[in-house]
């Protein structure tokens, strides 16, 4: 009981910085919008603003803009920017809505548009994304030696600055 009544004071301490990290989420979320009224079709701001909502948890409007940054990747034939990161938020906003197919659909999409590419930077996120969904991703990937030996730096790098969310033991 007594270390409970610790967690709670603990908790509770930390309702503030929770309370800010809200407020600044908040206020990036109107600058992006404010920048979408003067240019509906800013795909930077639309990847921006689709990853915020994906991170206060506001997954209709995260896939909301998501889609609109996949629609407009597709029309100018932006594969390697906008149409990666639309299905890297779209498939991590489905799955916290427990859209199982939908997500992998979109994960996979991400993983061989990345690839193909050579995108470092939207390997990151998609790692994220797949390790958020997929628990055991590293384990298969060893298994059946798909991960390329530039991805196991990067989860080497994940694990040292702290996202032990990213890594898994072996």
């Amino acid at each position: 009981m007594k270390s409970f009544k610790c967690y709670i004071i603990i908790m509770l301490s930390l309702l503030p910085a929770i309370v800010l990290g809200q407020e600044e989420i908040n206020d990036a979320i109107s600058t992006q919008l404010e920048l979408l009224r003067k240019k509906p079709k800013d795909k930077e701001a639309l990847r921006k603003v689709s990853f915020l909502f994906l991170n206060k948890a506001d997954y209709n409007k995260a896939i909301l803009y998501g889609q609109k940054l996949f629609d407009i990747g597709y029309a100018e034939e932006d594969y390697n920017h906008a149409v990666i990161y639309s299905h890297i938020c779209l498939g991590q906003a489905q799955m916290m809505k427990g859209n199982t197919k939908e997500a992998y659909s979109h994960l996979a999409q991400a993983q061989l548009i990345g690839e193909s590419n050579k995108n470092d930077s939207a390997s990151v996120q998609f790692t994220m994304g797949w390790a958020y969904t997929h628990p055991t991703f590293r384990k298969t990937t060893t298994y059946h030696s798909r991960t390329s030996s530039k991805e196991w730096k990067l989860l080497n790098v994940l694990s040292m600055t702290g996202c032990t969310r990213l890594y898994w033991s072996t």
